[in-house]
Parts: structure tokens; C-alpha cells; sequence
């Protein structure tokens, strides 16, 4: 697990990013969310809608705008940009600088990148893709440092 070197801040706006994906991936994510503590919650054009089978089919259809909300006790990660080949899940900063919720978060990194089987980053969300954190599978979490940062 990740060291105390770099402590989430509540006020920092963070992303939990996953590229190299396929429209699958959407349906294995909420599969695999759907078999945990979270709530997951997806709203089409302001309203609550149910989640088909087929969950890809409304999100890449250009004439709904859609909202995934995830809730994981305190922690909040909303998804409102749907693309093919990444996932970008934004997370609510109000609670992450708590020492728990900042735990429960990288868990659900390593829980997304093993159900996937994909490499999952924590990054900030002000455009610059510097991971903070990484989960690789096979290798678990690690936390990066600025040298590592500064490579990617």
C-alpha cells in the first residue's frame, strides 16, 4: 500500500483514470460495482434511469446526456464524460482528506483495475495526467513520486 508521503487534500479536485478501454468495460464496471457496498446510480437526461444489460448502448448514444454517480460511504465519483477508450471517474473531494476515505478510494482504484484488468491512475483533475497513485495488475497499488510523474 501507498506510503503518507502524498496525503489526498479535501480540496483537491482528483480523476481515477483508465484508458485502453472498450464500450465492454462500462458494462463490466457496473457489473462488477453492482456486486459491492456501492451505490451506483445512473441518470439520462436529468432523470434516474435503470441500468440495462447493455448499459454501453445509452452511453455512447449522442442523444442522451448521462450522469453515473457512485457512492462508496462518503466518497462520491461521478462520471459525465463517456468515452469508448478511457474511463475518467471524477471524485468529490469534500471527504477524501479523511484518513478512511482516502483508504476506500484506493481500494476501489485496485478493485477497478482487477475486475478490468487494467492499469487504473489517480490523477488530479486539472488537466495535467500526472498519476499520484497506480494500480498495475499483478502489481498492486504504488504511490509515484515526482520523478515518476514528471515520465509519464
Amino acid at each position: 500500500m501507498a506510503s503518507n508521503q502524498y496525503e489526498l487534500g479535501s480540496d483537491e479536485h482528483l480523476r481515477i483514470y483508465i484508458s485502453g478501454t472498450h464500450p465492454q468495460d462500462w458494462n463490466a464496471l457496473v457489473g462488477f460495482l453492482r456486486t459491492t457496498e456501492s451505490s451506483v446510480t445512473l441518470f439520462v437526461n436529468g432523470k434516474e434511469a435503470s441500468m440495462l444489460k447493455n448499459l454501453s448502448a445509452i452511453l455512447f448514444n449522442q442523444a442522451n446526456q448521462c450522469l453515473l454517480v457512485i457512492k462508496l460511504g462518503d466518497v462520491c465519483v461521478r462520471c459525465q464524460s463517456f468515452r469508448t477508450h478511457e474511463i475518467n471517474l471524477d471524485v468529490d473531494p469534500a471527504n477524501i482528506g479523511r484518513k478512511a476515505n482516502a483508504r476506500i478510494l484506493l481500494r476501489l482504484m485496485s478493485a477497478l483495475g482487477r475486475a478490468l484488468n487494467k492499469e487504473v491512475l489517480l490523477v488530479r483533475a486539472n488537466g495535467k495526467v500526472k498519476p499520484l497513485f497506480r494500480y498495475r495488475p499483478g502489481e498492486g497499488i504504488s504511490e509515484l513520486d515526482n520523478d515518476e510523474c514528471a515520465g509519464s
